[in-house]
């Protein structure tokens, strides 16, 4: 009786959570933007035909083949039908991060992971209509998330064996969470590492994420021989983007550099971003025995750029404008590389501090590993037009700048010592 209290207990902050993406759903209007062409896809152009649709987007657009059919049905259905499905699929989100990421079990490490989540700027997947965003971005995340259950029960029993079902449930979760490009990057990169890892401690292949891997490969294969998503990138270089056509190489990848940091430093910064620049200093801070030295300096760093960015955005709007990064400005491109290899440098090496001093490799180096997975996720789009997109496609290294924070609070933050007083 006093466990089933207690899971109650642990579980209240989750269940505050889903009251209030729910009452996020009521208040705003998920039919903007590309919800209209989806409608008119659904009810004019193609009359329910799902075959020619996918056809259609197959040679013209996208090859998002598994993601579009779920748009292509839920703009034909009540909006609340919408509402409560993605209510539940970021609650899902929420819970499986909390499972994933935190060490201890306990109502206010749930608060703390509910509140940290609360700073997660949902409004960013409104750009292209939220039914759109949503199903095309987080539902592939949940997913996602769903294969990496596996791995972390395998690391914690010391076990690679997986029973058969695993292999096909997962591998449909994996076919689902990989036809959105940037969770596919992130797939990849996260199922390489855990290969890997269980390689070097066990000196045995984990089948299951090598076959899932595969899954992966198999997806960027396909993005890159799909003619729709080569139709697509010549149509937003003719009316979007015309400066990318003259950008060198050179300047792609110094645009992989910049890009992930121009959302905090041209003023587009999240409350999350802000809460997580704090929290890195702080648990420095607490490491060192209330020392500022450089290492707690070395963690403001992050802070400070992108609170001096904000406050001096009129000035450097004028120095480095937003136009001039657009335009692939190679003096533009450099200083801002520069500062986003000091401003990613400057968390990773927090990070590693705080740390260091944790269990085995995945407790010392785990949650680096998941922000550089962040960072690849969007470093992936300076090769595309869509480099300059300040929203929903930072949406993997944000969730990353979450999950850290759940992952440092749980392990340096001890509320049980509190109790004990």
């Amino acid at each position: 009786m006093e466990l089933s209290k207690q899971n109650v207990n642990n579980n209240l902050p989750f269940l505050l959570a889903f009251f209030i993406l729910a009452v996020f759903h009521c208040i705003v209007d998920v039919t903007t933007d590309d919800y209209s062409v989806f409608k008119s896809f659904a009810t004019e152009t193609f009359n329910d035909d799902m075959l020619s649709f996918l056809e259609y987007r197959y040679y013209t657009w996208t090859s998002r083949l598994l993601i579009e059919p779920l748009t292509l049905i839920f703009v034909q259905l009540p909006t609340w039908v919408f509402c409560v499905v993605n209510t539940f699929v970021l609650s899902a989100i929420l819970v499986m991060t909390y499972k994933l990421f935190s060490k201890k079990r306990d109502w206010r490490y749930a608060l703390a992971a509910v509140l940290l989540a609360s700073t997660y700027k949902l409004t960013d997947q409104k750009t292209a209509g939220y039914l759109v965003t949503f199903i095309v971005y987080m539902w592939p995340l949940m997913f996602f998330l769903i294969t990496l259950f596996p791995f972390k029960n395998n690391y914690q029993n010391g076990s690679v064996q997986h029973r058969w079902y695993k292999y096909p449930l997962l591998g449909a979760c994996a076919f689902f969470c990989c036809n959105c490009e940037q969770v596919c990057v992130t797939a990849f990169l996260s199922y390489a590492l855990f290969i890997a890892y269980t390689y070097k401690e066990t000196k045995k292949i984990d089948k299951l994420y090598c076959t899932l891997l595969l899954i992966a490969i198999a997806h960027m294969v396909f993005f890159m021989t799909c003619p729709g998503n080569a139709t697509r990138t010549a149509s937003e270089i003719a009316t979007i983007r015309p400066e990318y056509a003259t950008l060198g190489m050179d300047k792609k990848l110094l645009l992989c550099v910049a890009s992930p940091m121009m959302k905090y430093f041209y003023n587009r910064f999240s409350l999350l971003s802000i809460v997580f620049g704090i929290i890195l200093p702080y648990f420095v801070y607490r490491k060192q025995g209330g020392k500022f030295d450089k290492n707690t300096k070395i963690a403001l760093l992050p802070l400070l750029i992108t609170v001096v960015s904000s406050a001096l955005y009129p000035v450097t709007k004028q120095i480095m404008s937003w136009t001039s990064f657009r335009n692939g400005d190679m003096d533009t491109l450099i200083v801002l590389s520069i500062v986003s290899i000091i401003f990613f440098g400057a968390i990773i090496y927090s990070l590693y501090f705080i740390c260091k001093d944790d269990d085995g490799l995945v407790g010392k180096y785990g949650i680096i590993c998941v922000f550089i997975i962040g960072i690849a996720s969007r470093a992936c789009l300076g090769l595309t037009p869509s480099y300059t997109e300040p929203a929903r496609t930072f949406f993997i290294l944000e969730y990353a700048m979450l999950a850290s924070c759940i992952w440092i609070a749980s392990r340096h933050l001890n509320f049980e010592k509190n109790d004990s007083k």
